[in-house]
């Protein structure tokens, strides 16, 4: 019977366990770094939503505006070609 050989496994078993929490660690850290790009890409979709949203009701004013100083300029057309 050899007597090295509790301690080889001692020693076997705690490198596996301090290998096991490091690897929980890091699988931590890449938990907690997705949950950072998770975020960051909802932040960017909900700005790219309000830009789109500003713009389209910028754009609408736009074209009302428009059309509107458009008939005031064939309205007033209309009235000095017809008088």
């Amino acid at each position: 019977m050899k007597t090295g050989n509790g301690k080889a496994t001692f020693k076997t078993a705690t490198a596996a366990a301090n290998a096991a929490r490091d690897a929980r660690d890091e699988a931590r850290a890449l938990t907690n770094e997705c949950a950072s790009y998770l975020q960051q890409a909802a932040k960017a979709k909900e700005d790219a939503s309000l830009y789109c949203e500003s713009t389209l009701r910028r754009l609408k004013f736009d074209f009302w505006w428009k059309l509107a100083i458009m008939a005031l300029v064939l309205y007033d057309l209309f009235v000095r070609l017809t008088t």
